[in-house]
């Protein structure tokens, strides 16, 4: 009986799933809060971070690691550049997710789109994007598509589900559906 390889979206191209090792499959590379880029005393030394990042996951991979899967979605601080060169410089596989959510997490361009009255996205607008993520490439912002995400996560709000939310989880299933790629919430 022979079972067929799939393989997986990292940040560097996709790898045999049998190639993946050790995997961590929910995890924060970078955790970052929409907006903190922008404060004034918040204090984001990118080659501070590298190097952080970098030993965790080298003693990551020294202690038989291969993979982790990075949860954090379209807007809790994914750094597909980042992520890129930690791949390479560790030799641990990076994947990295679509996504958004919970509703107060979001931009306001996915909250109040242009429509009259303003009304959140439907799901397929979110599918759309997600997918788009997927095929295409990661969006790294008002620059270029990256590597194509590997997981697609979203999140509710805690008090109960807005139709934002409901929005973002239907649209998530179907884009995780249209790809096949592993979905997370």
């Amino acid at each position: 009986m022979s079972v067929k390889s799939t393989t997986v979206n990292t940040v560097l191209g996709p790898v045999p799933a049998d190639e993946l090792g050790v995997v961590s499959v929910h995890e924060a590379l970078l955790s970052v809060f929409p907006g903190a880029e922008h404060a004034f005393d918040i204090a984001l030394d990118r080659a501070e971070i590298f190097e952080t990042l970098a030993a965790k996951l080298r003693d990551f991979r020294a202690h038989g690691g291969g993979t982790i899967v990075d949860g954090t979605g379209m807007f809790h601080g994914r750094d597909v550049r980042l992520y890129e060169a930690l791949s390479r410089t560790t030799g641990v596989h990076i994947v990295a997710s679509t996504g958004q959510g919970p509703e107060e997490l979001l931009g306001g361009y996915f909250l109040t789109p242009q429509t009259n009255p303003p009304t959140p996205w439907p799901a397929e607008k979110f599918a759309d994007l997600f997918t788009r993520e997927i095929t295409e490439g990661m969006v790294v912002p008002r620059v270029e598509r990256r590597g194509p995400a590997g997981l697609v996560t979203t999140a509710v709000t805690r008090a109960g589900m807005t139709a934002t939310d409901e929005s973002l989880l239907r649209g998530a299933a179907r884009a995780a559906l249209a790809t096949g790629t592993a979905l997370s919430f």
